[in-house]
């Protein structure tokens, strides 16, 4: 699908081309295999510039079905998560329930766009001299796309992923010190977070709904905050 800005479709079909470029290159590695059979993906949802919400997962799941390089290159025409009932796409429903537009209306992809079953299985099958540098060019993507489409709020599937940006070497000195929100479980254990940039951007992280264990309790005090704070800053923008 063609967004509504044409000059944003080609920049965002460019972020595709050079993923696959990326992805070629480590497919053509002694150790690339799982890689080549597993694919990629960046986008999945239409692409649209200062969306309210950037929506950040860690990875693609599934396998090698799962892939079909046509699809891939191509800007999706919907929001995936109101297009498909896998497990997470109706977690992440059911947390937008009181306001699902804001997610449908979200520009969702993730820090690494070469896909795997989990996070395990993506070790256990790409040695890190295939894994580094593919998740280094997917996390400067990611910054580029942040930067490009100035998103008022990014959600972070998983405090991995927030980790990861807010360390990251682009984005660790936007991060502002005293702007802060935690929620955290009975072992310390952060459940919900929220730092704000520079330019004003929320970066939130949240335990991820559906690899996390936490208890119906926790997820209840992570949807309050996260709603909270999404009412607050989206008002205010």
């Amino acid at each position: 699908m063609k967004c509504g800005d044409p000059e944003l479709s080609l920049w965002a079909e460019g972020i595709i081309k050079q993923t696959e470029v990326e992805w070629r290159r480590a497919c053509a590695h002694p150790a690339g295999k799982a890689v080549a059979q597993h694919g990629f993906k960046v986008f999945y949802s239409p692409v649209r510039a200062q969306p309210d919400v950037l929506v950040l997962g860690e990875q693609p799941g599934g396998g090698p079905s799962d892939f079909c390089l046509a699809v891939a290159r191509q800007l999706p025409e919907g929001h995936e998560y109101f297009h498909s009932n896998y497990l997470l796409a109706r977690k992440m429903r059911h947390l937008f329930t009181r306001e699902p537009a804001l997610l449908e209306r979200s520009v969702k992809l993730n820090l690494n766009f070469c896909r795997s079953p989990s996070r395990e299985a993506w070790h256990a099958s790409t040695p890190a001299t295939v894994r580094d540098s593919l998740l280094a060019f997917c996390t400067r993507r990611v910054v580029e796309i942040i930067d490009r489409l100035a998103p008022r709020v990014i959600l972070c599937e998983g405090i991995l992923p927030f980790d990861a940006l807010q360390n990251h070497p682009r984005m660790a000195s936007r991060v502002l010190p005293t702007e802060r929100g935690e929620v955290r479980g009975r072992q310390g254990e952060r459940l919900y977070i929220r730092r704000q940039l520079a330019s004003g951007t929320q970066l939130m992280g949240m335990a991820h709904p559906t690899g996390a264990h936490v208890s119906s309790h926790d997820r209840e005090r992570i949807t309050t905050a996260l709603w909270a704070d999404l009412g607050v800053f989206l008002q205010e923008s």
